[in-house]
């Protein structure tokens, strides 16, 4: 098991936002990726633990737009490190249509299991 040091779960800004290793670094952003790509906050991160993100500025902000998956368990919450570790030492991903996986028909049970009503129901992820 890889244990993770934790981010003190304060604020904490010791540059402007945006600071200017992330103001560089948004450059780049700009030159290499497509208009299309929104942004909530002008910074680059870094790290993440809990409900802090850590700028490459070392700027530490409240993630309030925690992405799809964190809202519940925080970033780099040790126990989804710890199966994640776990599962990418059997094996990082097969495509489900070429290769089944059992991971993957088990949380497609647990989702039918818990879809309300009492017809069949199918899941695809």
């Amino acid at each position: 098991m890889t244990t993770l040091t934790s981010l003190p779960q304060e604020r904490r800004l010791v540059t402007a936002i945006p600071g200017p290793k992330s103001l560089e670094a948004l450059k780049r952003r700009t030159e290499a990726t497509s208009g299309g790509l929104g942004m909530a906050i002008p910074v680059i991160i870094e790290r993440a633990s809990d409900a802090i993100l850590l700028d490459i500025d070392g700027n530490q902000i409240i993630d309030l737009g925690s992405g799809i998956g964190v809202t519940g368990v925080g970033n780099s919450a040790q126990r989804v490190v710890d199966r994640v570790i776990e599962q990418v030492q059997a094996f990082t991903h097969t495509c489900f249509t070429v290769a089944p996986y059992m991971g993957y028909i088990e949380v497609c049970e647990k989702l039918n299991a818990m879809a309300p009503g009492t017809h069949k129901k199918k899941s695809m992820l």
